[in-house]
């Protein structure tokens, strides 16, 4: 029995270290909504302030404070779709005002950088006083961000005593959106 157990192990290993038998192996990783809605807490309230002046020689009583926020920065998965949902709130001079948007978000694995990039759907919020543009909020870009898929080594035993070294590396990633997860279907080269 004991040669028997020695041989499937001998088998797997071979077939888990040939190249061409080896160059998609599947993996499956769920990502709960909880998870996403963490990394995005990390990032923390996204926030700038400054002073618009108008061109020209104007005086300067004229020079208009602005500052904006971010807040309440969440992704929604639902079934067969992905949903970011911020609130931007803004202040120019003493005049406060808020907008809150849900717009479209996407998954998608980057083979030439080895990253899963999380993109949010177009999301400009300006702040204005007088009709006059003093700055730009882009939301989408401030949220998206690439988590970097990086290589895993795995030390496997060898039949006769020893050990080999295997390196496994995503190839692709397919996405599928579900109630409150992300499933990954994860392809694996050795």
């Amino acid at each position: 029995m004991r040669s028997r157990s020695r041989w499937v192990l001998l088998s797997l290993c071979g077939i888990l270290l040939h190249p061409r038998l080896a160059a998609a192996q599947n993996a499956t990783v769920e990502v709960p909504q909880l998870v996403l809605n963490q990394l995005v807490a990390e990032m923390g309230v996204q926030s700038a302030s400054g002073v618009y002046h108008p061109p020209g020689p104007a005086p300067a009583s004229s020079a208009v404070p602005w500052q904006w926020w971010v807040t309440d920065a969440r992704f929604t998965l639902g079934p067969e779709a992905m949903t970011f949902t911020a609130s931007v709130r803004a202040q120019v001079n003493t005049q406060v005002t808020s907008e809150t948007r849900t717009v479209p978000a996407s998954v998608a694995f980057d083979p030439s950088t080895s990253r899963l990039r999380i993109t949010v759907g177009t999301f400009k919020v300006p702040v204005q006083s007088a009709g006059v543009v003093l700055t730009q909020i882009d939301v989408a870009k401030l949220y998206g961000f690439a988590v970097p898929v990086a290589p895993q080594i795995f030390t496997l035993p060898l039949p006769g005593g020893g050990t080999r070294t295997v390196t496994a590396h995503v190839t692709g990633v397919t996405t599928q959106v579900q109630p409150g997860k992300l499933v990954l279907n994860v392809d694996v080269g050795f």
